[in-house]
């Protein structure tokens, strides 16, 4: 079973890479009818911000040396997300992505804090 997992690579109009899906290069249909058509995308603001948060908050972490909570979104991107790119699966689709929306959230959620608490100062 591991192995049809990790060789799969049927073609699908809607597969897309894993760095794309921040970008929201490929939305993924939900319903395709022959009056409309519906997809789900990324949001083009949250997605990609969230990465440098990330890396900001990691670069805090090592210039300080101390573990805090919150760590936990970059650990869980890192691990969840990060784990699509290390795996050699060839198809694979957006809503891959979906158990780390709650981390995007919070990374972003952070980065605004964090910088409207740096333009109050």
């Amino acid at each position: 079973m591991v192995s049809w997992h990790t060789t799969l690579a049927a073609h699908h109009p809607s597969a897309s890479h894993p760095y794309s899906w921040m970008f929201n290069l490929v939305p993924f249909p939900l319903y395709s009818g022959p009056e409309f058509s519906l997809s789900a995308s990324a949001n083009p603001i949250i997605y990609p911000t969230s990465l440098p948060v990330a890396l900001l908050l990691a670069y805090e972490a090592f210039k300080i040396r101390k573990v805090t909570l919150r760590l936990l979104p970059v650990f869980w991107i890192a691990f969840v997300y990060g784990l699509f790119f290390i795996l050699p699966r060839k198809t694979q689709f957006i809503f891959y992505l979906t158990p780390s929306v709650p981390a995007i959230a919070l990374l972003f959620s952070y980065g605004v804090v964090e910088l409207l608490i740096r333009i109050s100062k």
